[in-house]
């Protein structure tokens, strides 16, 4: 997959390395992963908000655009539950059969999470994140258009750093809801902006923050402090691959799985199996199975796409 400019290619990279700590830190629950994990949902987040903005930075028209989201989601999400749906018929014990697995095939099963509703089927593993996506592409018409103007633009991320962050002291859910919710505004946001400064400024801070959590929570004992700490180094990373220029011999081996992120992510828990019994080879077994699924849908889900394409234009 070829990228359009160093930013571009620093997310492609970052996105990349982010999924397969993501993927990582659930095989190996309880480590210091989860850190690097909460900063990967984030990029995840912000390059959504960010490029998609840059994309309709001149001309836009909604109906358009939601109809290439919902097409170039859909075929994914179809070939993805088809897969998953077979998964878990034969590995779990709770039945599809019933109404939460509708939700969750059309990517809205955080809202169960979301609402305190029980999850009684066996899918939803990672649709949270995919359930904020959509809800992304839904309502950024309207982000669009206050972002176009001042102070409206950043009334509403000051606003939305206050609501979120009250939630995530008061309403936690247990994992990155809502820092990753705003990291699509602040994506937005950023993007409509020619603000920056020296990617070594952000490096720096980034390396600030990973010096004093290190310092707090294994010198002083106090993790008080993680969840900021862990913000901003999650905002001075995004602004960081905005500025900096990676290597490109980098690209070549990311482009490989930069294109099944998607796939990997929401496929991930259902293959992770005890192989040998021993952790380490049973991770690398795994994730193994895992890629090599993710390849196969992401193939199979670019083909599905092209012969509905082909019916649609021979009809």
């Amino acid at each position: 997959m070829e990228t359009s400019s160093p930013a571009s290619r620093n997310f492609q990279i970052a996105k990349v390395a982010g999924i397969l700590t993501v993927a990582t830190a659930h095989f190996f629950p309880g480590t210091i992963l989860w850190v690097p994990s909460s900063i990967a949902l984030f990029i995840f987040g912000f390059s959504s908000g960010y490029f998609t903005h840059l994309r309709y930075s001149e001309r836009f028209d909604a109906i358009p655009y939601w109809r290439n989201k919902v097409l170039r989601l859909g075929y994914a999400l179809l070939v993805i539950d088809v897969f998953l749906l077979s998964v878990c018929s034969f590995t779990s014990s709770r039945s599809i059969w019933v109404w939460q697995t509708l939700l969750h095939l059309v990517g809205l099963g955080g809202v169960l999470d979301w609402l305190g509703i029980a999850n009684e089927s066996p899918l939803g593993g990672g649709m949270w994140f995919l359930t904020l996506l959509l809800g992304f592409y839904a309502l950024y018409p309207l982000l669009r258009l206050v972002n176009r103007h001042e102070p409206s633009s950043s009334l509403l991320l000051v606003l939305a750093l206050a609501v979120m962050g009250y939630c995530h002291v008061r309403y936690p859910m247990g994992y990155d809801l809502w820092p990753t919710a705003f990291s699509f505004l602040f994506g937005v946001y950023v993007a409509e902006r020619p603000f920056s400064l020296p990617a070594w400024v952000y490096g720096l801070g980034g390396l600030v923050c990973v010096a004093l959590m290190g310092s707090f929570n294994f010198m002083l004992r106090i993790n008080s402090y993680n969840a900021v700490l862990i913000a901003v180094a999650s905002v001075v990373c995004t602004l960081w691959l905005r500025e900096a220029t990676l290597p490109i011999w980098l690209v070549r081996p990311t482009s490989y799985l930069s294109d099944m992120v998607l796939e990997i992510y929401l496929i991930h828990t259902y293959l992770f199996f005890s192989f040998v019994g021993f952790k380490f080879a049973d991770y690398f077994l795994s994730m193994g199975l895992v890629l090599s699924a993710a390849k196969l849908l992401q193939v199979t889900a670019v083909r599905v796409q092209k012969a509905a394409n082909g019916s649609a234009v021979a009809v």
